[in-house]
């Protein structure tokens, strides 16, 4: 679990990501823009103090993270992009889905960029529908998805 200490490490990578990894699926404008998110440190405090917050760590080495939102809300899930097809995604998202497994949760749901929708598709998720979402006056096309979960 994430602590307000991991912050700076969570925001860095946060950042290179977006900025690395959306550059074939985005325009620099919005990269920057959506990118601006972290400077909203109010917020990111907030969701690492009242969401599970999970990190993925090599030693002290930042790799992702993600966080579990609500029970039923997978909202955040990066990972460092010379860290990336090396299953660390895989390795959070499973983490995750206990989690909400844990919680009776039998769909899970979440708001996924272009750059990770192959990535959930992979993992079972399905598109309910594609959304527009507004960061600093630009427009980004993201995915609401859904992934049934078999409690066992």
């Amino acid at each position: 679990m994430a602590t307000p200490e991991d912050l700076p490490k969570i925001l860095d990578l946060f950042r290179e990501s977006v900025i690395q990894s959306g550059v074939e699926h985005y325009t620099s404008a919005q990269l920057a823009a959506w990118s601006s998110s972290a400077d909203n440190l109010p917020r990111w405090q907030q969701k690492v103090q009242e969401d599970q917050f999970l990190l993925a760590l090599e030693g002290t080495q930042l790799q992702g993270f993600a966080s579990l939102k609500s029970p039923d809300y997978l909202d955040l899930m990066y990972v460092a992009p010379t860290s990336q097809r090396l299953g660390v995604a895989s390795s959070l998202l499973a983490a995750i889905e206990d989690r909400a497994k844990k919680h009776g949760i039998t769909v899970l749901k979440s708001d996924v960029s272009r750059v990770a929708r192959p990535f959930f598709e992979h993992k079972g998720f399905c598109i309910v529908k594609a959304q527009q979402v507004e960061r600093k006056g630009e427009w980004l096309e993201n995915f609401r998805m859904e992934k049934t979960l078999k409690l066992t």
